[in-house]
């Protein structure tokens, strides 16, 4: 079975990136971190805004530390991903970085790299 994939009208509503999300309807069917915290009925607690993972290398599997964090002023994801054995490591956290980076300006419609 396919993933279905967004209305037309779903794809236009979509928020700018770093916009606010559309509120929710009075209907009980949505939910969203945004809402005012008295309406238990749609409100959710937000996830803080720092992101860690591991990621391992596929040879050897080496562990790859994986961190994120959203700079709310300027609007930018800032992320960092660091070998925790060793001295080089090949270019993979480079790769794996922009490959992400990449992958995530492409699903929101931004530019990455910026133009300088």
């Amino acid at each position: 079975m396919e993933p279905s994939r967004p209305t037309a009208a779903a794809e236009a509503a979509r928020p700018a990136p770093g916009a606010p999300l559309p509120p929710c309807p009075a209907t009980p069917n949505c939910v969203s971190t945004e809402a005012d915290p008295a309406d238990a009925a749609h409100h959710l607690p937000a996830l803080p805004l720092r992101l860690h993972a591991v990621d391992r290398t596929r040879w050897l599997r080496f562990a790859d530390d994986v961190e994120a964090r959203v700079d709310v002023e300027a609007r930018l994801l800032h992320v960092r991903s660091a070998s925790r054995l060793g001295r080089g490591d090949l270019g993979a956290n480079r790769r794996r970085v922009t490959a992400w980076l990449r992958a995530l300006a492409a699903d929101w419609g931004v530019a990455w790299p910026p133009a300088r």
